[in-house]
């Protein structure tokens, strides 16, 4: 009788057939497995299954996402489908390292002890290791079955940067129980979640922190932003076309990340990012959007701050006068990640250290390119221009 087991890929669940020697591969495997709520996953979690597969040698690392926990919510209320699609955003095109959602569907409480049943059913006879970060171990032995725990998967302790534990007695009390616990030689970076979702909520850059693809879709489904933002958020993905809106948050994103640079105030930025187009839900023409974005954010949207509808009326032209909010805004809008013009790369590396002169050649090259299809330059990107110049 053949033996049925399920292969884990990044992006899919595929039922699969084994027999003869094929079940004998799968019987001498090792699996790490590396748990968590991922809310949301970020590059520490990716690097410690980077660092213990290529350490212990393992055939396979699964980062098993959390379900929805039946009688708590998670925290920022980011549901498990979220969840998982950020862990596979983030191990797409990593060897070794997949997404399981063998925790997703399970009903009531989840015990590690379940998962690892679960593993060592589909994985018949695979040596299954528990990866966790070495500040844990001291509580291992206040976890569900914990004893049985031990005894069937081994642990993998990975320290990290900056952070110092007592791991050897801890270790010592681990003994006691019998469970084998190699520690990691490596260190992960002292990254966590929570402190990726306060830099959100705070409107800070969270570049680095997250892989650019988790980072993307974070910003893209507006995930753990105060929640004035994200009502304005669910408003406009009604008003605003699929494509639109993808670019509003890609205005958000890069917004956020100017502001920080250039020492603008980080909440401003972000809301006059996210509204900068909100007049573009009306037939209106690509220039006066502007103008009429800026009333819509003041009369249906209620924003009062002069600053953020100035930077939103001024966005497409920017004209003579324009403030350091005016200017990301306006930049922000030209090179937000998904704009892939000739010569965005550039323009991008010139806002790493300079606003004006980033958004000088910015400004050039829209002139550049109205000229070249034969419309007529605004007058307000020639008065910023001479100012720039």
């Amino acid at each position: 009788m053949p033996f049925f087991y399920i292969k884990v890929y990044n992006t899919r669940i595929e039922r699969s057939t084994l027999g003869g020697s094929e079940l004998q591969n799968a019987r001498n495997k090792k699996i790490g497995m590396l748990g968590g709520t991922f809310n949301p996953i970020h590059t520490a979690h990716v690097d410690m299954g980077r660092l213990v597969r290529e350490e212990f040698d393992l055939d396979e690392v699964l980062f098993i996402p959390a379900g929805d926990p039946p009688h708590k919510a998670v925290e920022g209320a980011v549901c498990a489908a979220h969840r998982a699609r950020m862990t596979q955003l983030a191990l797409r095109g990593l060897p070794g390292l997949s997404m399981s959602d063998i925790e997703l569907d399970r009903a009531g409480k989840s015990y590690t002890i379940d998962t690892v049943a679960a593993l060592s059913a589909l994985y018949p006879g695979a040596a299954i290791y528990i990866v966790v970060g070495s500040d844990m171990l001291r509580d291992l032995p206040h976890w569900h079955r914990a004893r049985e725990l031990l005894q069937k998967a081994a642990f993998i302790g990975v320290p990290r940067q900056g952070r110092d534990h007592n791991d050897a007695e801890a270790l010592s009390l681990l003994a006691q129980y019998g469970a084998r616990v190699p520690l990691s030689k490596s260190k992960a970076p002292p990254i966590s979640s929570t402190m990726v979702r306060a830099g959100i909520y705070k409107a800070q850059p969270i570049t680095g922190f997250t892989p650019p693809a988790v980072e993307r879709y974070i910003y893209l489904h507006m995930l753990y932003q105060p929640p004035d933002i994200s009502a304005i958020a669910k408003r406009l993905r009604g008003m605003l076309s699929p494509s639109r809106y993808a670019h509003t948050a890609g205005v958000v994103q890069e917004a956020i990340a100017l502001a920080a640079r250039y020492g603008v105030c980080a909440d401003a930025a972000r809301l006059a990012a996210l509204l900068h187009d909100c007049g573009r839900s009306r037939d209106i023409g690509a220039l006066t959007h502007a103008q009429a974005g800026a009333a819509v954010a003041r009369d249906m949207f209620g924003v009062s701050d002069e600053a953020v509808l100035s930077a939103i009326r001024r966005h497409t032209t920017l004209g003579a006068g324009a403030t350091k909010l005016d200017k990301i805004i306006c930049l922000a809008d030209m090179l937000e990640p998904g704009r892939d013009y000739e010569g965005v790369e550039a323009l991008r590396a010139a806002a790493e250290t300079s606003l004006d002169d980033a958004l000088r050649r910015a400004l050039l090259h829209t002139v550049a390119y109205v000229k070249s299809t034969g419309g007529e330059v605004d007058e307000g990107s020639l008065l910023a221009l001479r100012e720039l110049s």
